[in-house]
This record gives structure tokens, sequence and C-alpha cells, in this order.
């Protein structure tokens, strides 16, 4: 499947890199996407559908915990003194330098007093359109699926809380 994969800079968007790191083998640096050229990249590259899905919700939950950050006022220092660790390791966790994983989702969550939901949906609720869902934290994705559209009230969902 080739998409158009926007990359966004760090000041726009946190995560924006997520999209690039998918496709190391593309030969783009992350000077591309940081760099003073400009604030917008643009580029085509073939991404497997198994990857897509998992930068879409390591993007989803960044997006949400950054938010949730936000809401709370409060700084990485002082979320890594609730949780106990080094301010590098919340940092690292935030900037996408590192894997993110549930357990550091959790612990994030449990810092900014949030709950943390997973939301499994069929790719066919979402329909052949622009999509906009909000997720953990109150954060707001968009996306555009090729999936058929499906009535709203046929609609399954799995929702888990991990607390």
């Amino acid at each position: 499947m080739l998409q158009k994969a926007v990359c966004v800079s760090r000041k726009s968007l946190p995560f924006g890199k997520l999209l690039l790191c998918l496709e190391n083998n593309c030969g783009w640096k992350n000077r591309h996407i940081y760099g003073a050229r400009s604030s917008v990249t643009s580029f085509n590259l073939k991404i497997d559908p198994r990857r897509q899905k998992f930068v879409r919700g390591v993007s989803d939950a960044h997006v949400a915990i950054e938010r949730a950050i936000s809401e709370e006022g409060l700084t990485r220092s002082a979320i890594a003194e609730l949780l106990g660790v080094n301010k590098a390791v919340v940092t690292r966790a935030l900037n996408g330098t590192s894997n993110i994983t549930l357990k550091t989702i959790t612990d994030l969550a449990w810092a900014l007093d949030r709950e943390f939901v997973i939301d499994l949906v069929r790719p066919s609720e979402f329909g052949n359109h622009n999509h906009t869902t909000v997720t953990s934290g109150g954060a707001i994705s968009h996306f555009q699926t090729d999936a058929p559209p499906v009535s709203a009230g046929s609609q399954t969902r799995i929702k888990e809380a991990v607390g």
C-alpha cells in the first residue's frame, strides 16, 4: 500500500517523527523533519498495514499523554518526581525516542490522575471518509480509512480500562 505521509515539525506536532521512524530504510533522516528547511516535509513511502496500525496507536497515545500533561499543567520534571524516575526517562518516553510500553502509559496515566482506556474498533466502523476520534485524555486524532461505510447502529466496541 502506498501512503502519502506528512511529517510535521516538532514545534507543530510533538510526535510527528513517528511516521518517519516506521521506514528507516527510506533514507530519510530526522533533519528533514526538524531542519530549518520547512515546517512540513511530505514524501511517499510504502507502509506495511501492520506497521501503520502500530504507528497510529503509538501516535494516539503520545498525543493523548501530551494533551493531559498540558491540561494538568505539569512539567516533565514533576511527572518524573511523581513516578520516582529520572526526568530523562520521561523525556525519552514522550519524545518517541524509546518504544512506549503499556506500563509506561499506565504509569503516566497514574501520574496525571487519568484513566487509560483501550478502544478496539473494527475498521469497517470507520467508513470510507475522514474520521475523528477522541482518545484517552481527550486527544483528538484525524485519519482516513479505506473501509466501506457502516451505520453507527452496528458498531461493536471493546473497551478495557487499565488502572
